[in-house]
Protein backbone atom coordinates (compact mmCIF):
# COMPACT_ATOMS: atom_id res chain seq x y z
CA UNK A 1 0.00 0.00 0.00
CA UNK A 2 1.04 3.31 -0.90
CA UNK A 3 0.13 6.98 -0.35
CA UNK A 4 0.70 9.39 -2.72
CA UNK A 5 0.04 13.41 -3.02
CA UNK A 6 -0.40 15.07 -6.51
CA UNK A 7 0.36 18.58 -5.64
CA UNK A 8 -0.80 20.29 -8.69
CA UNK A 9 -4.76 18.61 -8.04
CA UNK A 10 -4.26 18.64 -4.46
CA UNK A 11 -5.31 14.90 -3.53
CA UNK A 12 -4.66 11.93 -1.28
CA UNK A 13 -4.40 8.80 -2.88
CA UNK A 14 -3.72 5.35 -1.90
CA UNK A 15 -2.76 2.75 -4.11
CA UNK A 16 -2.64 -0.87 -3.46
CA UNK A 17 -0.43 -2.85 -6.10
CA UNK A 18 -1.49 -6.67 -6.84
CA UNK A 19 0.25 -9.02 -9.15
CA UNK A 20 -1.48 -10.73 -11.76
CA UNK A 21 -0.19 -13.99 -12.64
CA UNK A 22 -1.39 -16.15 -15.55
CA UNK A 23 -2.18 -20.00 -15.91
CA UNK A 24 1.20 -20.82 -14.76
CA UNK A 25 1.31 -18.38 -12.04
CA UNK A 26 3.74 -16.12 -13.72
CA UNK A 27 3.44 -12.54 -13.13
CA UNK A 28 2.22 -10.83 -15.99
CA UNK A 29 1.45 -7.74 -14.86
CA UNK A 30 0.44 -5.83 -11.56
CA UNK A 31 -3.39 -4.45 -10.74
CA UNK A 32 -3.51 -1.22 -8.71
CA UNK A 33 -6.42 0.08 -7.07
CA UNK A 34 -6.57 3.62 -6.34
CA UNK A 35 -8.53 5.33 -3.42
CA UNK A 36 -9.25 8.46 -2.99
CA UNK A 37 -8.49 9.60 0.84
CA UNK A 38 -7.89 13.06 0.79
CA UNK A 39 -10.91 13.92 3.12
CA UNK A 40 -9.27 11.48 5.43
CA UNK A 41 -6.19 13.12 5.50
CA UNK A 42 -7.56 16.30 6.05
CA UNK A 43 -9.61 15.48 8.87
CA UNK A 44 -6.14 13.93 10.31
CA UNK A 45 -4.70 16.94 9.94
CA UNK A 46 -7.50 18.85 11.69
CA UNK A 47 -7.57 16.64 14.04
CA UNK A 48 -3.51 16.75 15.14
CA UNK A 49 -4.02 20.87 14.99
CA UNK A 50 -6.98 20.45 16.88
CA UNK A 51 -4.44 18.74 19.33
CA UNK A 52 -1.60 20.81 19.45
CA UNK A 53 -4.17 24.09 19.91
CA UNK A 54 -5.16 22.43 22.74
CA UNK A 55 -2.20 21.53 24.42
CA UNK A 56 -0.74 24.65 24.09
CA UNK A 57 -3.77 26.62 25.66
CA UNK A 58 -3.18 23.81 28.31
CA UNK A 59 0.15 24.00 28.95
CA UNK A 60 0.16 27.97 29.22
CA UNK A 61 -3.01 29.18 30.09
CA UNK A 62 -3.26 31.34 33.14
CA UNK A 63 -6.27 29.32 35.36
CA UNK A 64 -5.13 26.13 36.50
CA UNK A 65 -6.26 23.19 34.45
CA UNK A 66 -6.79 19.43 35.51
CA UNK A 67 -8.43 16.35 34.45
CA UNK A 68 -9.96 13.85 37.12
CA UNK A 69 -11.05 10.27 37.31
CA UNK A 70 -14.61 10.53 38.75
CA UNK A 71 -14.52 7.45 40.03
CA UNK A 72 -11.26 7.75 42.16
CA UNK A 73 -10.91 12.02 42.17
CA UNK A 74 -7.41 11.35 41.25
CA UNK A 75 -5.56 13.87 38.76
CA UNK A 76 -5.34 12.27 35.20
CA UNK A 77 -3.72 15.21 33.77
CA UNK A 78 -2.88 18.73 35.13
CA UNK A 79 -0.99 21.93 34.05
CA UNK A 80 1.83 23.91 35.95
CA UNK A 81 -0.67 26.46 36.86
CA UNK A 82 -2.44 24.04 38.55
CA UNK A 83 0.80 22.89 40.61
CA UNK A 84 1.80 26.43 41.26
CA UNK A 85 -1.54 27.74 42.53
CA UNK A 86 -1.33 25.85 45.52
CA UNK A 87 2.07 24.94 45.86
CA UNK A 88 3.21 21.84 44.80
CA UNK A 89 5.88 19.98 42.63
CA UNK A 90 4.19 17.95 39.41
CA UNK A 91 5.40 14.93 40.96
CA UNK A 92 3.77 15.73 44.25
CA UNK A 93 0.51 17.14 42.71
CA UNK A 94 0.10 14.07 41.02
CA UNK A 95 0.15 12.22 43.91
CA UNK A 96 -2.91 13.96 45.47
CA UNK A 97 -6.72 13.65 44.46
CA UNK A 98 -9.43 16.40 44.65
CA UNK A 99 -10.08 15.36 48.28
CA UNK A 100 -7.01 16.52 49.23
CA UNK A 101 -7.19 19.97 47.80
CA UNK A 102 -11.42 20.74 49.08
CA UNK A 103 -10.90 22.58 52.14
CA UNK A 104 -14.64 23.17 52.71
CA UNK A 105 -15.83 19.45 51.68
CA UNK A 106 -15.74 16.14 53.10
CA UNK A 107 -14.61 13.15 51.04
CA UNK A 108 -18.38 12.24 50.90
CA UNK A 109 -19.29 15.89 49.59
CA UNK A 110 -16.71 15.87 46.78
CA UNK A 111 -18.15 12.27 45.55
CA UNK A 112 -21.28 14.00 45.80
CA UNK A 113 -20.42 17.24 44.01
CA UNK A 114 -18.87 15.74 40.87
CA UNK A 115 -21.82 13.31 40.81
CA UNK A 116 -23.78 16.33 40.67
CA UNK A 117 -21.68 17.79 37.48
CA UNK A 118 -21.80 14.12 35.52
CA UNK A 119 -25.40 14.27 35.48
CA UNK A 120 -25.97 17.91 34.76
CA UNK A 121 -23.51 18.14 32.65
CA UNK A 122 -21.14 20.84 33.55
CA UNK A 123 -21.37 23.47 36.98
CA UNK A 124 -19.79 26.61 37.79
CA UNK A 125 -19.45 27.24 41.43
CA UNK A 126 -17.14 28.53 44.13
CA UNK A 127 -14.59 27.02 46.63
CA UNK A 128 -11.75 27.10 48.84
CA UNK A 129 -8.87 25.41 48.25
CA UNK A 130 -5.64 24.19 50.36
CA UNK A 131 -2.54 24.79 49.30
CA UNK A 132 0.44 23.06 50.37
CA UNK A 133 1.39 25.26 53.39
CA UNK A 134 -1.80 25.43 54.68
CA UNK A 135 -2.91 28.54 53.15
CA UNK A 136 -6.86 28.99 51.99
CA UNK A 137 -7.31 30.18 48.73
CA UNK A 138 -10.89 31.23 46.82
CA UNK A 139 -11.08 29.38 43.59
CA UNK A 140 -13.29 30.01 40.90
CA UNK A 141 -14.26 26.48 39.19
CA UNK A 142 -15.80 25.76 36.03
CA UNK A 143 -16.35 22.05 35.73
CA UNK A 144 -17.59 19.87 33.08
CA UNK A 145 -18.24 16.32 32.52
CA UNK A 146 -16.85 14.76 29.32
CA UNK A 147 -17.07 11.68 27.54
CA UNK A 148 -13.86 10.70 25.39
CA UNK A 149 -13.15 7.67 23.66
CA UNK A 150 -16.03 6.34 25.76
CA UNK A 151 -13.91 6.94 28.73
CA UNK A 152 -15.75 9.59 31.76
CA UNK A 153 -13.51 12.29 32.68
CA UNK A 154 -14.15 15.20 34.75
CA UNK A 155 -12.71 18.35 33.69
CA UNK A 156 -12.07 21.59 35.63
CA UNK A 157 -10.72 24.80 34.74
CA UNK A 158 -9.74 26.45 38.39
CA UNK A 159 -9.08 30.85 38.19
CA UNK A 160 -7.46 31.37 41.84
CA UNK A 161 -10.06 35.20 42.72
CA UNK A 162 -8.36 35.26 46.30
CA UNK A 163 -7.02 38.90 45.56
CA UNK A 164 -10.35 39.38 44.18
CA UNK A 165 -11.85 38.59 47.54
CA UNK A 166 -10.05 40.86 49.14
CA UNK A 167 -10.05 43.62 48.07
CA UNK A 168 -14.13 43.44 47.67
CA UNK A 169 -14.20 42.62 51.17
CA UNK A 170 -12.06 45.90 51.68
CA UNK A 171 -14.30 47.68 49.52
CA UNK A 172 -16.78 47.33 51.51
CA UNK A 173 -15.46 47.74 54.82
CA UNK A 174 -14.56 51.14 53.28
CA UNK A 175 -18.29 51.26 52.56
CA UNK A 176 -19.12 50.64 55.92
CA UNK A 177 -16.79 53.03 57.76
CA UNK A 178 -17.85 55.94 55.43
CA UNK A 179 -21.52 55.18 55.81
CA UNK A 180 -20.77 55.51 60.03
CA UNK A 181 -18.81 58.54 59.25
CA UNK A 182 -21.99 60.13 57.88
CA UNK A 183 -24.21 58.74 60.05
CA UNK A 184 -21.73 60.22 63.04
CA UNK A 185 -21.93 63.72 61.33
CA UNK A 186 -25.04 63.53 61.55
CA UNK A 187 -25.56 63.07 64.86
CA UNK A 188 -22.88 65.35 66.05
CA UNK A 189 -24.86 68.25 63.84
CA UNK A 190 -28.14 67.43 65.53
CA UNK A 191 -26.50 67.33 69.00
CA UNK A 192 -24.44 70.58 68.25
CA UNK A 193 -28.03 71.91 67.11
CA UNK A 194 -29.56 71.30 70.34
CA UNK A 195 -26.36 72.97 72.24
CA UNK A 196 -27.07 76.03 70.56
CA UNK A 197 -30.05 75.84 71.56
CA UNK A 198 -29.62 75.17 75.13
CA UNK A 199 -27.40 77.89 75.27
CA UNK A 200 -29.01 80.45 73.80
CA UNK A 201 -32.20 80.02 76.22
CA UNK A 202 -29.26 79.75 78.72
CA UNK A 203 -27.97 83.99 77.79
CA UNK A 204 -31.82 84.58 77.70
CA UNK A 205 -32.39 83.57 81.19
CA UNK A 206 -29.39 84.98 82.66
CA UNK A 207 -30.17 88.35 81.30
CA UNK A 208 -33.87 87.95 82.95
CA UNK A 209 -32.03 86.90 86.35
CA UNK A 210 -30.85 89.71 88.84
CA UNK A 211 -27.41 90.11 89.74
CA UNK A 212 -27.23 88.69 93.70
CA UNK A 213 -29.84 86.50 92.50
CA UNK A 214 -28.07 82.39 93.67
CA UNK A 215 -29.71 80.66 90.79
CA UNK A 216 -27.75 82.75 88.22
CA UNK A 217 -24.34 80.75 89.62
CA UNK A 218 -26.29 77.10 88.95
CA UNK A 219 -27.16 78.79 85.36
CA UNK A 220 -24.07 79.60 84.58
CA UNK A 221 -22.52 76.39 85.86
CA UNK A 222 -24.74 74.12 83.16
CA UNK A 223 -23.65 76.36 80.40
CA UNK A 224 -20.05 75.57 81.05
CA UNK A 225 -20.47 72.03 81.71
CA UNK A 226 -22.01 71.80 78.30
Amino acid sequence: TTELFEPHINKFVEIKAMPRYDADHTIIGVVHVIRDITERKRAEEELRDAEIRYRLLFDQSPDGIVILDPETKRFLEFNETACRQLGYSREEFARLSLADLEAPETPEDTHKHVKKVMLEGRNDFETLQRTRTGELRNIHVKAQFLDIGGRPIYHCVWRDITEHRRLEAQYLQAQKMESIGILAGGVAHDYNNILSAIIGYGHVTLMKMAEDDPQRYEVIGEMLSE
